[in-house]
């Protein structure tokens, strides 16, 4: 199953610059589109048998995806299909990307196990395998201090929480559970986590930092 990704264009003037970015139904083309302009719509020359990951990055929005019919890695600007970066990086499900002190970010589940990852794009040596696993694709947000990741257990239900990607001893366990991949954000100046109920349909959104704010 695919599922789509939005994210605001910030660096823009122009507040109605929202793109979302999805898998075709019935076909595993991978399209962009300004939500409200849809006649901005681009069917990229790409395909993808799960989500792809969207995110602004250096007045551009950059796109992520794992290959159909294998499990490579992609990256690339989506109005610069020359951009493209295959990297030497594999998941069995889709990535998360972010933008991180001027850093493009990506992280991944790997492929063939649970092991998850954290790097960055242009700079490869950066990346980080973190003592933690999941059977799902992880999330991950910013802002100017921390890179924080989120995601469901493997193996389990429970939603955890790393404040800092690099520092374990930040990782929180929420009292929530879920048995699909969470979605995490940035709002208002706090870091909110979105997800459906384990062993319901329902959909809850939490700010991690006060349970109690929903």
């Amino acid at each position: 199953m695919g599922y789509g990704r939005i994210n605001a264009h910030k660096t823009l003037l122009e507040p109605r610059d929202l793109w979302i970015a999805w898998k075709g139904s019935g076909n595993e083309h991978l399209d962009v589109m300004s939500v409200f302009e849809p006649n901005k719509k681009i069917i990229l020359n790409e395909t993808s048998d799960t989500s792809p990951a969207l995110t602004a990055f250096r007045n551009s929005f950059w796109i992520a995806w794992k290959g159909s019919g294998n499990e490579q890695l992609n990256v690339m600007d989506v109005f610069n299909p020359n951009s493209k970066i295959v990297l030497d990086e594999e998941s069995d499900t889709f990535p998360a990307l972010t933008t991180f002190r001027d850093k493009l970010m990506i992280a991944w589940k790997g492929s063939g196990n649970e092991q998850l990852n954290v790097m960055d794009v242009f700079n490869t040596s950066s990346k980080k395998v973190l003592n933690e696993t999941s059977d799902v694709s992880p999330t991950i947000a910013s802002n100017v201090d921390l890179l924080r990741i989120a995601w469901k257990g493997s193996g389990n239900d429970q939603l955890n929480f790393m404040d800092n990607f690099s520092d374990p001893s930040s990782k929180i366990v929420l009292n929530e559970e879920s048995e699909t991949s969470p979605s995490f954000t940035r709002f208002s100046g706090a870091f909110w986590l979105g997800w459906k109920g384990s062993g319901n349909d329902q959909l809850n959104a939490m700010n991690v930092f006060s349970p109690l704010v929903r």
